[in-house]
Formats: C-alpha cells, sequence, structure tokens
C-alpha cells in the first residue's frame, strides 16, 4: 500500500467518532495501516474455518461466535434475525474439537439466552470436552440466562469491563387471547380427558399458575445445579450470591463468581495462542492413529469402546485426567496390560469371573489371581465335602472281612483329593 493510500485510509478512520470497544478499533487502525505484512493481517483478522458457520482460527486458537437468542434448531426466524441454532452451534463447536490444528478454543457470545431446550446438553458437552481440548470463553457483550449456562462449562471465562452476565433463572409467558377471539366470534372448546386435570392448567387462577411455577423451579433446579458444577461452587452459592436471577456488569461479575477475571479479546487470544501451543488434537483418540510399539491405538481403543464400554469409560477417565492426547495413550496401554495381566489369571470354570474383573477398570492382575483361586478353592472344598459325604462309611474294625474292594478304593480317592487341596492352597 502507498503512502498516499495509507494516508487517505487513516484519515477517513480519524474523521469519524467511533461508538467502538477498544480492540475494535485498534482492528480498524491495523487495516488502515496495513501493520505488518499481508500473512500477519491475516492471522490478525482471522480466517474462516472451513465447513463452519462461524468460526474463525486466530493463529492455533479456534474462535466460535454466537449471538442473538438462541434456538434448539435453525428456523426462518434463526436465519433472518441472526439468532444461533444450538445445532449449528453444536456442529461449529465439533468441528473446531476435531481439527488437529486447532490447540484451544474460544467461546464469545453475545445473547441474552434463549430455549431451555437443548441448552443443558451443550452446556455438558463443553464441559466434559473442555478437559480434552481447553475451551475458554470471552463476554464482551452479554452472556445472559440461557448463554450464560452455555459457557459455564469452560475453563474459564473472562469478561469485558461493561460485559453483562448472569440472568439465572427460567420463565414462561402465555397470552390470554380468548377475549379478541370472542369479539371476532371465535369460541374455542376444548375437553380434557377425566384423569388429566392438570393436561390444561387454568393459568388465570392460582392453582394453574402453581402448577406451572412448579414446573419452572424444576427447570431452573437444573439450571442452577449444572452452574454451580461447572464452576465449582455449591449450589447454595449460586441460589445466594449469583444474582437471583439478576445481572452483574464486568468486576462485579468477577466478584460474585461467575466470572474469573477481566481481560481484553485480543489479550485472551494472544494468551491461549502461547499456553495452549504445545496442546494436542485427541479427536477422542480413535479417529487419530497413534502407534506406540508398533501397534495401533485407535483400532484398538475402537475395538475397547464396542466390546467393553465400561473399560473404554475408564480408558478416557485417565486420559482425562492427564489432559492431553498422550495420557489417554497411556492410559490405553495401562488399561490392556492390567486386562492382559486379568485373564492370564484365568482357570477353566471361572470364565465369567474374569470377564468381570477385567471390565471393572481396577483389578490387577494379582488381584485376579488371588480371586480366581480362592473361588477354585471354594469349589473344591465343596466337591470334596459332597464326595466325602456320599462315600460309604468305613467298615467296622470288629467285623473282619466287612470292608470291600470297592469301599477302600472310595477312602482312597476322597484322602488323594484332599491332599491335592492342600497342595493347592500351599
Amino acid at each position: 500500500m502507498s503512502d498516499r493510500i495509507k494516508k487517505t485510509a487513516l484519515q477517513a478512520v480519524m474523521a469519524h467518532r467511533w461508538a467502538i470497544t477498544q480492540d475494535g478499533l485498534r482492528t480498524i487502525l491495523s487495516i488502515a495501516n496495513r501493520e505488518g505484512d499481508v500473512e500477519a493481517l491475516k492471522a490478525k483478522l482471522g480466517e474462516a474455518m472451513p465447513d463452519t458457520r462461524s468460526v474463525e482460527m486466530r493463529g492455533n486458537v479456534a474462535v466460535v461466535p454466537f449471538a442473538g437468542p438462541i434456538f434448539r434448531y435453525a428456523n426462518l426466524f434463526t436465519e433472518l434475525s441472526g439468532a444461533t441454532s444450538l445445532g449449528m452451534l453444536t456442529l461449529d463447536y465439533q468441528k473446531a474439537l476435531e481439527d488437529p490444528s486447532v490447540k484451544s478454543i474460544l467461546m464469545v457470545p453475545d445473547s441474552p439466552g434463549g430455549q431451555v431446550n437443548g441448552t443443558n446438553e451443550f452446556s455438558d458437552m463443553v464441559y466434559r470436552m473442555n478437559k480434552i481440548k481447553p475451551t475458554l470463553a470471552y463476554v464482551g457483550g452479554t452472556a445472559a440466562s440461557a448463554a450464560y449456562w452455555d459457557i459455564s462449562g469452560c475453563r474459564e471465562i473472562i469478561v469485558d469491563d461493561t460485559a453483562c452476565l448472569g440472568s439465572i433463572g427460567v420463565v414462561a409467558t402465555f397470552q390470554d387471547d380468548s377475549k379478541a377471539r370472542e369479539d371476532r366470534g371465535i369460541k374455542s372448546i376444548e375437553i380434557v380427558s377425566s384423569a388429566s386435570p392438570n393436561k390444561r392448567p387454568d393459568l388465570s387462577s392460582e392453582s394453574g399458575q402453581a402448577l406451572v411455577r412448579k414446573e419452572l423451579d424444576a427447570l431452573a433446579d437444573v439450571f442452577i445445579a449444572k452452574v454451580a458444577k461447572h464452576r465449582g461452587v455449591s449450589v447454595e452459592q449460586v441460589r445466594s450470591e449469583f444474582g437471583q436471577g439478576g445481572v452483574f456488569i464486568g468486576q462485579h461479575a468477577v466478584d460474585a463468581g461467575l466470572a474469573d477475571r477481566i481481560g481484553s479479546y485480543e489479550e485472551v487470544i494472544e494468551t491461549m495462542q502461547k499456553d495452549f501451543s504445545g496442546s494436542t488434537s485427541v479427536s477422542f483418540a480413535v479417529k487419530q492413529s497413534t502407534e506406540i510399539g508398533g501397534t495401533t491405538m485407535d483400532k484398538e481403543l475402537k475395538e475397547l469402546k464396542e466390546k467393553t464400554p465400561k473399560l473404554y469409560a475408564a480408558v478416557l477417565e485417565i486420559g482425562h485426567k492427564a489432559g492431553h492426547a498422550e495420557g489417554i495413550t497411556a492410559g490405553a496401554l495401562a488399561e490392556q496390560q492390567r486386562v492382559k495381566a486379568v485373564n492370564a489369571a484365568l482357570i477353566p470354570g471361572h470364565e465369567k469371573l474374569i470377564a468381570t474383573l477385567a471390565a471393572d477398570g481396577k483389578t490387577t492382575g494379582g488381584e485376579a489371581a488371588l480371586a480366581v483361586l480362592g473361588a477354585e478353592n471354594k469349589l473344591r472344598d465343596t466337591a470334596a465335602a459332597e464326595i466325602e459325604e456320599d462315600a460309604p462309611a468305613a467298615p467296622n474294625a470288629a467285623e473282619p472281612g466287612s470292608e470291600t474292594a470297592e469301599a477302600k478304593q472310595e477312602q482312597e480317592n476322597v484322602a488323594g483329593l484332599k491332599a491335592g487341596m492342600a497342595r493347592v492352597r500351599a
């Protein structure tokens, strides 16, 4: 860009008054001034991630924005009004999780909230997957109600001084248009089954409103419990200190516990690019091939997931605690070695016991051997007792000739069995 064009662009920026965030104005100035080379400028502005609706890449950070009212599914309203579809948001987040070039994810909401339907599932997904790939949230505008619920599972919530957070609670609205309909000559008659009086409560009555409030309270309990779990605080603290449906601005949100710190958008991205540059994308350790010692782990983990889900869950838990792909791989190897040791303790006749011990995710090979030996001893003790009980009585020494060859052989068998059991116990 020539100096003349650069000067003209800067003059155009300087000639206006802006109601814009500091970061936004800096971006505009960067464009006007063309700071750095083209590649640096592209990194500053971000590039769209392929096959996503709105995700952009800032270096190794995937920025996932969502704005406006939140609906579970995309519809004409979301398309026309710029609202957010949880279905599309989930797909964008999933894409960022699976992309190996993405080392961390930044959720950027600017939403007053939306439908409860689907919000809990998405929030739980963020909370779980954040343990695999770091997911943070930056709020420069509003993250209220369902939008705050969505980001509550993030590893950290950073906010601008003017950000608005909270509005934890659930509402329902109803419109009584019966009078207007009657004025137009429209009269509705509805008959409800006698066994279902609460199917159509009279919302103009206290009892009818109480029924609806009971439903809303149940949903709010879930909302509050999940926020408490995700933020690592008690339910009582959320109920008493998180605004009781009100909102907090900036530092007040941090002080109340709804957010972690004050920061700027660019500072957060810069920090994430540095802090999480060594993180690796696991793609749940099944979609990527990780070879260790000549063994392809993704195939074995897939088989583990299909055949023994509990075992697979134990492997993932080990990996989640480590927080990276190497941890999951190490967990997989450790679990495979444990299962192999447990299977090695098999004594014919105890296959079911071995299968149970192998699938519990915790029994060691030594513990399995002791358990199987104990079960085998119990079986042999039982068998010996039954044989001894069924054996003919010892001949009376006072009656010469009464001892038969068959009885002698039976007695020898019992003695041999007991001697064998003693050697096994030894």
